[in-house]
This record gives C-alpha cells, structure tokens and sequence, in this order.
C-alpha cells in the first residue's frame, strides 16, 4: 500500500518542486526528505493497518534551542499548539520540530499532498517569528504572540 501511495500519488507531485531523498524506514512506513529554497521538510508515509494510511509532514528543525532552555521551549511549544493545526514539539536534541498527520485516501490525487505541504508551510511561517522571538530574545511566549497578533514581528 505504501509502495502504491509513494509511486501514485506523493513522487508525482514533489518530484517536480523538491530535490528528494527516499528511504524506507520499515515495512509499513517511507520517509521521504525535501530540499527546498525555503528549508528542508520530511514527508511520511504510514501504513499501521488503519482505515486509510497516514501521510505526515514534518519540519526539522524549526528552530534549535540551547539545552538549558529546552524546558522552555517544550512550554513554549504546548502554548503554541494551542492555537496551532498540528503540532510543535521539542525533540531529544532541543529542537524545535513540527508536525502535521492526515489520513490518506486510495482517490487522493498529487494536488491533495502539495495543499497539505502549502499548509503546512504557512502554519509553522506564522509561528516561527514567535518562536524566533522566544529563542533569540528575552520574550516570553505571551508578549511574543501578543506582538505578533498586534502586527510585531
């Protein structure tokens, strides 16, 4: 299923934008890796025996905090997901990564994954100032997102 999902539907529509990498991370599950001029994303694809297979995208890293802020940055992230589709988390290596899961059909079409990728664009564009702002300045998340919802940065 993976193999027909990769080959129908997610290789036609990125082979024409992105410079990709494919590899197999088990059985049921394809991560493919974008090179873009406007960063580097993952796509998976999952087969957990589900009604419809998964189709995730990621972004890795959004933004690296040094490892005495981590915790900061996990409060960060869960203050964020409130207003969020998907979700922001920290990883092992204090990096702030991104998420975003649907479930794939056997109609979807290779427009459907470049619409979940433009989304997923656009939502973590609208959350980086305020992540930068966290990471580089001494903002907390609240003045950082009422900046922003003001007009800030």
């Amino acid at each position: 299923m993976v193999t027909e999902l990769l080959e129908r539907i997610v290789i036609p529509c990125l082979d024409e934008h992105y410079v990709m990498i494919c590899s197999t991370l088990r059985r049921d599950v394809v991560e493919i890796g974008l090179s873009t001029d406007e960063g580097d994303y993952r796509v998976r694809i999952a087969d957990l025996e589900l009604e419809e297979p998964l189709l995730q995208f990621g972004v890795a890293p959004v933004a690296r905090f040094p490892e005495n802020r981590a915790a900061y940055a996990l409060t960060m992230c869960n203050k964020i997901n409130r207003l969020a589709v998907g979700k922001f988390a920290v990883d092992e290596d204090g990096d702030v990564i991104y998420t975003l899961e649907c479930p794939i059909s056997h109609s979807a079409q290779p427009d459907d994954v470049w619409r979940m990728l433009t989304f997923v664009r656009t939502n973590v564009s609208k959350f980086y100032p305020v992540i930068m702002a966290v990471r580089w300045t001494d903002a907390t998340v609240e003045q950082a997102l009422e900046s922003q919802n003001n007009g800030g940065p």
